[in-house]
């Protein structure tokens, strides 16, 4: 084999093995702890930051108990966001249209963060003031 060729192959194998490495780091942990877990450690954090992990408990029993209107209102913001796309992809293009596409995505968005943060209200209401007083402030990052 020509070194040409050797180093095309070898650079193809790299290549390979860094998108599995990719994938495997992506998708295992999903598999692993499940996505949803991973889903309701983010809507806690994001909506107020790091948690005691009694408080998670309550918070992921708070979502699971609202699961079915949570994923309804994610596919409200997926049809929303499918709009915006065929908006921009219009041909001719329609500033209007775009405009009221944009107006579904952020209601969609707003509708979805109300569920989320009416079903987390009620897992920190159950929760003892002792618990909330160990809420961190939520880090920004620069």
């Amino acid at each position: 084999m020509s070194r040409r060729r050797s180093i095309v192959v070898l650079l193809i194998l790299g290549l390979s093995l860094a998108l599995n490495v990719f994938l495997a780091g992506s998708v295992v942990p999903d598999v692993w702890r499940g996505r949803e877990g991973r889903f309701l450690r983010f809507a806690t954090r994001s909506a107020i930051g790091p948690v005691p992990r009694s408080i998670q408990e309550r918070a992921n029993a708070a979502l699971e108990k609202d699961r079915s209107t949570i994923e309804q209102a994610g596919n409200a913001i997926r049809e929303a966001r499918r709009g915006v796309r065929e908006a921009v992809r219009a041909n001719p293009f329609d500033p209007a249209a775009l405009d009221a596409a944009f107006v579904r995505l952020r209601s969609a968005s707003s509708a979805f963060q109300e569920v989320v943060q009416h079903s987390l209200a009620q897992a920190l209401a159950a929760a003892p003031a002792e618990e909330r007083a160990q809420v961190e402030p939520r880090r920004r990052r620069h």
